[in-house]
């Protein structure tokens, strides 16, 4: 019986993925042409199919160039990961319970994932910008060979931190997050090792286009900001003025917590990589399991430039 929904779910999932990557035809991945014929079939239950283009002389097949090519994970457990990491979200330790997977090659999986979705979410924002910071406790947890750095053994949980503002060398790492307004309302969240005037101008340079308008907190650091800009004063209680707040920062925020928190901690080395996977969770959170699923699966699919 378990040998028989292994095979099942191997031949519905490796199905979803063809109905989504060739939706539009069967297109070579390296020239671009639809002058293909099928070549065989290849897997474990031989749910894929290889190709050759007739333009190039090359051959493929349904999973090259994307997140699946030459991993040795089935496609039915990278299906079931998705799931659990991006639309429930939950941690490493019970992920490996569940899947039957060691905890290292599910944070592979979660960092390569992230990493391709890195190559999707290159765009400035535009038009109404939001800005704000928050500080995240993270140090080296975890990892080995450091006892000869820092004279202890490494953390199994994250660090107790100090009150209130910090920076790199304190474990309290700032992260800044920038949320675009209207329909699309993007997000985006970036970890930096202070909160310094250059600093702040350096990741709004990089991450909005000129002639935006950017909404921030009273911070001095913002000053630099080179774009047309309002300010809320939240040391005078003033949380919205008008159009000038950071509320959607401010939500953002609490939902990150949150995402950190099943971690128990985070290595402060990854902690971008972790920012990352939460953006992905928060687009997905809402849209159900098939739309959600799908969204995932065109991240799977893209194909990275070279």
């Amino acid at each position: 019986m378990k040998h028989f929904l292994i095979y099942a779910l191997s031949h519905i999932c490796a199905d979803l993925l063809k109905r989504l990557r060739w939706k539009n035809g069967i297109k070579c991945p390296y020239c671009g042409s639809s002058n293909v014929v099928k070549n065989g079939r290849y897997g474990k239950f031989k749910e894929f199919h290889k190709y050759k283009c007739k333009a190039c002389s090359k051959n493929f097949n349904d999973k090259t160039a994307t997140l699946f090519a030459n991993s040795k994970i089935p496609i039915y457990l990278w299906f079931g990961f998705f799931f659990l990491f991006f639309i429930i979200h939950i941690s490493f330790r019970k992920g490996r319970l569940i899947l039957k997977i060691s905890i290292f090659t599910l944070r592979k999986m979660f960092f390569r994932t992230v990493e391709r979705w890195r190559e999707l979410a290159h765009q400035k924002f535009y038009g109404e910008v939001e800005m704000d910071e928050k500080y995240i406790k993270a140090g080296y947890k975890g990892q080995r060979g450091k006892p000869k750095l820092f004279g202890r053994k490494p953390r199994k949980r994250g660090p107790k931190g100090k009150p209130g503002r910090g920076t790199w060398s304190d474990d309290k790492i700032p992260v800044v997050s920038i949320v675009m307004r209207g329909k699309e309302k993007k997000k985006r969240l970036i970890c930096v090792r202070d909160v310094s005037c250059w600093t702040l101008r350096g990741v709004a340079m990089e991450n909005i286009c000129y002639g935006s308008k950017v909404y921030t907190d009273e911070r001095r650091g913002y000053n630099l900001i080179p774009y047309e800009r309002e300010v809320v004063e939240h040391g005078s209680r003033e949380y919205a003025k008008g159009k000038a707040h950071v509320n959607n920062c401010e939500n953002l925020h609490s939902l990150l917590y949150l995402f950190v928190e099943v971690h128990r901690g985070v290595n402060k080395e990854y902690l971008q990589k972790y920012l990352d996977g939460f953006i992905i969770s928060h687009q997905v959170w809402n849209l159900g399991f098939l739309e959600g699923m799908e969204k995932l699966l065109k991240i799977a699919i893209y194909k990275i430039s070279s």
